[in-house]
């Protein structure tokens, strides 16, 4: 607590529970003192100042803190020619005569005007008092002061900027910006402040410049915050060319970037940094744009894919357009490898699943932990902890949480506890990693040739293929498809299909040679080279090494 926030003596800690709904606190008046040349300790046994100097001050305003409503704040104003003295030390009193509080007070140098300088000094105390205590002042006509000088920081509290009848039973200090149109002891102020001091309405036109805070507006009102201006009053909401209030921007907004005129905090900047800075998807084809099976969509039986690195779990049904998955039913899973990432493990990590546009909720199981998504428009995330036994490779489940269709879009997983921005990685880097667990070999017309083979003694074929990226196994599965193929010089006859396959070289580093033995119906015979040849344009060779 502040060196200069009052304490109640212990009798005005009894009054002050005694006008809880009983007997109201009268305030009076306020005495200063100088603590007899030394900075004060304040005590709530005293019930004095240490040395009191000038005079019993009459209260011109009290009421309520406007930062802490537990506070009261009383002002009083010593005059002019008061004097000379110093003041390290402020009380307040009833109309009893007790001393209600004490409060240390900043060292004031009050001169007299004999000593060649006229010092008018307003002066307060605050002190905590229960919010449901009743508390009342005397105010002194005679201690009038215009609310200008109380008014002394360029900003204050007002009640409403829009009552143009003057309350009935105002509280003391209650204050207000009379609009156009007002009456009674209003009229004809339009623009003004009024406070009411206990007696009558107090007006005064504050200067250009001057900011206020209408407490019966909402907090996010355009003109909550005012600023009187030449014209009169306008919102003080800050812009590229005023100076003004400004809230906080959401992390939303931070990212949407669409406001001028809110203010950037460091967790929304770590946002927007983020959101530049996208960290690594480790799902490979999130935009659902590789399609080497030649998936047209429709139903999918449980562990078979149809898009690149995606497959069923369980009997499913989808379709892709564009960027968009509609899943008519089932689930959807990719298995993430962790040391494609450079990492041994994903376990107990925080991960972060984000998609476009859920058109419904979605359930997302990231190992064994299991979260959802709300349907909405733009990014939606989860964030999810893995748990300590989701080692080795990583399932990642997406399904619809209620029976019926779901769309989405772009799917990203990444590490951290938040969603980044969607960066998709160029198309030919994005192929490379999917042909880590699958390749489609199709020339697309017939008599290609993709290899120079060799026929052997026993009448198989035999040839090597050089892969693009390195599979992620060395046991691959290898599939004819279309047409299928030929050897040449024996056109009219067709390889009978794969009889073995394999990769030769590190699965992980460098380049490898995929090998792959054909059967031939051609009787055995000496060897001889050969070349293998599409058939027509649908040949296919799919070497597949998915998970």
């Amino acid at each position: 607590m502040s060196d200069y926030v009052g304490t109640v003596t212990n009798i005005g800690l009894a009054k002050i529970a005694a006008a809880i709904g009983g007997t109201a606190l009268n305030l009076a008046i306020i005495r200063v003192g100088d603590g007899n040349g030394a900075p004060i300790t304040p005590n709530p046994t005293m019930t004095d100042l240490v040395r009191r100097v000038g005079a019993a001050y009459p209260i011109i305003s009290s009421g309520r803190d406007p930062v802490n409503a537990n506070f009261w704040r009383v002002t009083a104003l010593v005059p002019v020619e008061d004097g000379p003295f110093d003041i390290r030390e402020i009380g307040v009193w009833d109309a009893a005569g007790d001393m209600i509080a004490i409060s240390r007070h900043v060292l004031v140098e009050k001169r007299s005007p004999a000593q060649g300088a006229a010092v008018e000094l307003l002066t307060d105390i605050v002190f905590p008092v229960a919010e449901t205590a009743q508390v009342t002042v005397q105010v002194h006509p005679s201690s009038s002061t215009s609310i200008l000088q109380v008014l002394r920081a360029g900003f204050t509290v007002v009640e409403s900027a829009v009552v143009t009848a003057p309350p009935g039973a105002p509280a003391l200090g209650r204050t207000h910006v009379i609009p156009a149109g007002a009456t009674g002891a209003w009229a004809g102020l339009a623009g003004y402040l009024a406070q009411w001091n206990g007696t009558v309405w107090v007006t005064v036109d504050v200067p250009a410049g001057f900011v206020v805070v209408a407490m019966d507006r909402a907090a996010d009102h355009a003109q909550r915050w005012l600023r009187r201006t030449a014209a009169g009053w306008v919102g003080a909401t800050a812009a590229e060319d005023a100076f003004g209030v400004a809230r906080f921007a959401t992390l939303a907004e931070h990212a949407a970037g669409a406001s001028n005129a809110l203010a950037a905090h460091p967790a929304g900047i770590r946002a927007m940094i983020d959101s530049f800075a996208s960290r690594p998807n480790l799902l490979i084809n999130g935009d659902f744009q590789l399609n080497q099976r030649g998936f047209a969509g429709g139903a999918l039986a449980s562990g078979a894919y149809g898009l690149d690195r995606w497959k069923a779990n369980g009997a499913s049904n989808l379709s892709v357009a564009g960027y968009v998955l509609t899943l008519t039913s089932g689930e959807i899973v990719q298995m993430v490898e962790p040391g494609l990432w450079g990492t041994a493990s994903l376990a107990s990590t925080t991960l972060t699943l984000s998609v476009d546009d859920p058109s419904q909720d979605l359930t997302v199981t990231i190992g064994s932990t299991v979260g959802a998504i709300a349907a909405g428009a733009g990014r939606r995330s989860v964030t999810l902890v893995t748990a300590a036994g989701d080692a080795g490779n990583l399932p990642v489940k997406i399904k619809r949480t209620a029976a019926g269709a779901v769309t989405f879009g772009r799917v990203k997983l990444e590490v951290g506890g938040s969603a980044s921005a969607w960066r998709a990685r160029p198309a030919t880097e994005e192929a490379l990693l999917a042909a880590r667990y699958a390749w489609m070999i199709k020339p697309g017309s017939g008599s290609s040739r993709i290899a120079i083979a060799q026929l052997v003694d026993d009448g198989s074929v035999h040839f090597n293929i050089e892969l693009p990226t390195p599979l992620r196994t060395n046991a691959p599965s290898v599939t004819v498809g279309g047409g299928g193929w030929y050897r040449g010089g024996v056109s009219s006859v067709l390889t009978t299909g794969v009889t073995a396959a394999g990769v030769h070289g590190n699965p992980t580093f460098g380049h490898t040679l995929l090998s792959v033995r054909f059967s031939s119906p051609t009787t055995s015979g000496a060897p001889y080279a050969s070349s293998i040849l599409s058939v027509d344009a649908n040949s296919s060779l799919f070497i597949d090494a998915e998970i």
